[in-house]
């Protein structure tokens, strides 16, 4: 590929200089000079070596002969060496000039995609991570960190050519408080529970009373996500509710946030959520609430809240906060491959990547792996010059929020729902990258097969898009559902067909999928999930490359698509559903 020519074309200038040397050192060598010594004899050896070999002689003729035969000849192989230089290095001119765009004559898909580099990807990533070293160990929504990470990605598209715009949207913006949560049992017996082991406050969680809030156990039925599953609680009791499992149909899921209203409805003090216990859903997590709650809701791994939860109104625990939520104004990023009236009755294709972190980590893989490549994407397209032949338009988009309950996605779904729906319908489709590097690496595409009824034609297009790539590049690829839990969701829930690419957080590689991508079966896609130790350390750069090039072609192959918009919709869309709130389980 690319390296190889661009190696090849260094050898041959490492050659060239060596035979430069050689030529050199050979002309003078048979050059005649009138002091023998430059060759280091003696006098007496010098008329020696001369009455056997200078010109005067046969030998010295035959010396002669033979010297001018070999520096024509190296004349020869100079002036061939040179030549292929030049073409070598015209190839090269061109092949820089734009992109990998010799290496792949009329597949611009393939140019865009070879363009991006592995060296490019982990050169953003460390950017990123210096970013949230540099700013408290995060890059989470409303902290320095994060504010770093809109200026580095809004200079990067600056620098390319990009006139970035700067979307503001007002944000509640979490903070666990000054003195760490605290979560203990008074009875039957007295035990303490460490934070960040045993439990974590979960995002958006309110204070509690300054000596905590206390109350007996109640043990909410099935997943918590109906009022029949609190039958029997009293008020002051602490509500303890499961986890959404992932084998529950996807209908009788709730987020966190439904739980904890229908606890907070029946009078609860303080609502603590347990893992489920299926594949990847038994440790502890850092998760969102989704709005700011007026009572402390932490979460605990699968055996504690079992444990605990089984011991009925007996038990009584106590749960300290002094969180607090004020009111901010945060960032989306967008930048367009068109603008101006070249733009203006083109589909969109809106590529996606939310640019924030838990606070709990720097979020290199959740989801600067996403970033990084949605960045590479755009500074290639423009490197290249193949956004000049684009039918349909690109918008590469970074997302604020996310790990906060979308709210990126959704105030820019909902700014257009609400103050420009001709621009809303002007957006064909979303594509969304979440975390594409996880070190227990597996290639996931989203199911769009699967997605809600009205945007089922649009998504399963895409979904195939992706599968097609994948199989004409021998690459396994296994299907991720449309869980409701990143990006993609606010476009669905106003009528956008979506779809993308994943490489796994929490959930548990099967021994099949083991053989597919190799790896570790029995364990997490990302054990460093919302972690701290969600570094550059914690990327599989292979796997994220292949994502990159995956993410690359198919974009592209839909910006070039003329029937765009009747292969994704069987009406045009007509855009009146409102954007529904939909958090993370």
């Amino acid at each position: 590929g690319c390296g190889a020519r661009k190696t090849m074309s260094y050898s041959h200038l490492d050659d060239e200089e060596r035979l430069g040397e050689r030529a050199s050192l050979t002309s003078s060598d048979l050059g005649s000079s009138a002091n023998d010594s430059e060759y280091g004899f003696s006098e007496p050896e010098g008329e020696r070596f001369c009455a056997n070999l200078c010109p005067g002689t046969r030998a010295g003729r035959l010396v002669l002969a033979g010297g001018l035969f070999l520096i024509i000849s190296l004349a020869v192989v100079l002036l061939i060496v040179g030549v292929m230089l030049a073409k070598d290095n015209e190839r090269l001119d061109e092949s820089n000039s734009s992109g990998s765009g010799s290496l792949h004559p009329g597949d611009p898909a393939a140019q865009w995609a070879a363009a991006i580099t592995a060296d490019a990807l982990l050169a953003h990533l460390n950017s990123l991570l210096t970013i949230a070293m540099s700013n408290g160990g995060n890059r989470a929504c409303g902290q320095p960190g994060y504010a770093a990470s809109v200026e580095y990605v809004r200079q990067q598209l600056k620098e390319n050519n990009y006139d970035p715009v700067i979307q503001n949207f007002t944000l509640d913006v979490w903070d666990a408080g000054s003195t760490p949560p605290r979560f203990n049992q008074t009875r039957p017996t007295a035990l303490h529970f460490d934070l960040d082991s045993d439990f974590a406050i979960m995002t958006y969680s309110g204070p509690s009373a300054p000596t905590g809030n206390c109350g007996p156990v109640f043990r909410a039925t099935g997943a918590g996500c109906t009022a029949s599953n609190f039958v029997g609680m009293n008020a002051g009791d602490v509500a303890f509710v499961s986890r959404s499992p992932p084998s529950l149909p996807a209908a009788q899921r709730c987020s966190f946030e439904d739980k904890v209203n229908l606890a907070v409805a029946q009078g609860a003090t303080g609502v603590v959520i347990y893992n489920d216990g299926e594949d990847g859903h038994t440790g502890l997590m850092a998760g969102t609430l989704g709005s700011p709650q007026h009572i402390p809701v932490f979460f605990v791994p699968y055996e504690l809240g079992i444990e605990l939860a089984g011991q009925g109104t007996d038990a009584e625990v106590c749960l300290y906060s002094d969180s607090k939520t004020d009111t901010q104004t945060t960032w989306n990023v967008c930048a367009d491959t068109l603008t101006g009236d070249a733009a203006a009755d083109l589909p969109r294709v809106v590529v996606g990547s939310h640019l924030d972190s838990v606070p709990a980590g720097p979020g290199i893989n959740d989801n600067g792996s996403g970033s990084s490549n949605t960045l590479e994407m755009a500074i290639q397209l423009k490197k290249t010059g193949l956004y000049k032949d684009l039918v349909n338009q690109v918008r590469f988009c970074f997302w604020g929020a996310e790990e906060l309950g979308l709210k990126g996605s959704r105030a820019y779904v909902s700014n257009l729902v609400d103050n420009d729906p001709e621009e809303l319908k002007k957006i064909a489709c979303n594509l969304n990258f979440d975390m594409e590097g996880s070190p227990n690496f597996m290639r996931q595409i989203m199911q769009g097969s699967l997605s809600p009824d009205d945007v089922r034609k649009g998504s399963s297009y895409i979904e195939k898009m992706f599968s097609d790539y994948c199989t004409e590049q021998s690459e396994p690829f296994v299907y991720k559902e449309f869980s409701g839990r990143s990006d993609y969701q606010s476009f669905v829930d106003a009528g956008i067909p979506a779809g993308g690419l994943e490489s796994g957080a929490e959930e548990v590689k099967t021994v099949e999928e083991r053989d597919m991508f190799g790896g570790i079966a029995h364990a997490s896609a990302d054990t460093c999930y919302h972690q701290s130790c969600d570094t550059v350390k914690n990327i599989d750069m292979d796997g994220l490359l292949s994502m990159a090039h995956g993410a690359a072609t198919v974009t592209m192959r839909m910006a070039l698509d003329k029937d765009l918009m009747s292969n994704l919709y069987d009406t045009p869309p007509s855009r009146k559903r409102t954007v529904q709130k939909r958090d993370q389980w």
